[in-house]
């Protein structure tokens, strides 16, 4: 997943999840090729070690945005939950990119959606 393109964090003047990965499945159909390219390049760096700090940067980088999303919910941001919910969002483009059906993965954003809603409340 792209983070210059996806709006992944919510708007800061809200405190709810409704634009929490919202365009994910927009973004995934729109973009296949350059969504593609991120898990190959995250595959050959497995192949080839001068590319594992690259992608390990820009995979922090995604959890840093993630859990700026969650705090900014008022969700306590654990980095193995940080972990999880990114984890859900890539897998959910890659199913995506191999099944091309953008409205289950519209529904998948919103049962995550709905499921940090219930974190967030108090």
């Amino acid at each position: 997943m792209r983070l210059d393109t996806a709006q992944h964090a919510p708007a800061r003047h809200r405190l709810g999840l409704e634009d929490f990965a919202a365009d994910l499945p927009r973004l995934a159909a729109e973009e296949p090729d350059g969504q593609a390219f991120q898990f190959e390049l995250a595959l050959e760096a497995r192949r080839r070690p001068e590319l594992r700090d690259e992608v390990r940067t820009q995979y922090e980088e995604y959890f840093a945005v993630t859990r700026r999303a969650l705090e900014r919910a008022g969700i306590e941001a654990t980095p193995a939950l940080v972990r999880l919910v990114f984890a859900a969002l890539d897998g959910a483009t890659l199913q995506q990119l191999i099944f091309e059906r953008p409205d289950e993965s519209a529904e998948l954003v919103a049962e995550l959606q709905g499921l940090l809603r219930r974190l967030a409340a108090p």
